[in-house]
């Protein structure tokens, strides 16, 4: 596992992922990287992500990584 990087299973499949500032980079096995935007895994807007007020109440949870990751799949 690379430095920063958590680990995550999402059907069968083991894939690493680290949450920067204004993205998630999420290493599948084998494969190109993901890198999604807050906006594009957690559903908020723009304007909540440059405020900053939802770092006070809200972060990216894995649940939300998995859900992203499924949704790619399909």
């Amino acid at each position: 596992m690379s430095k920063g990087y958590r680990k995550i299973s999402v059907g069968g499949v083991n894939y690493e992922y680290k949450v920067g500032r204004a993205h998630v980079d999420i290493r599948p096995p084998g494969g190109a990287r993901m890198t999604p935007d807050l906006r594009q895994v957690t559903g908020l807007t723009w304007d909540e992500i440059e405020r900053g007020t939802w770092k006070r109440y809200f972060s990216v949870t894995p649940q939300q990584i998995r859900e992203y990751i499924e949704g790619r799949q399909t």
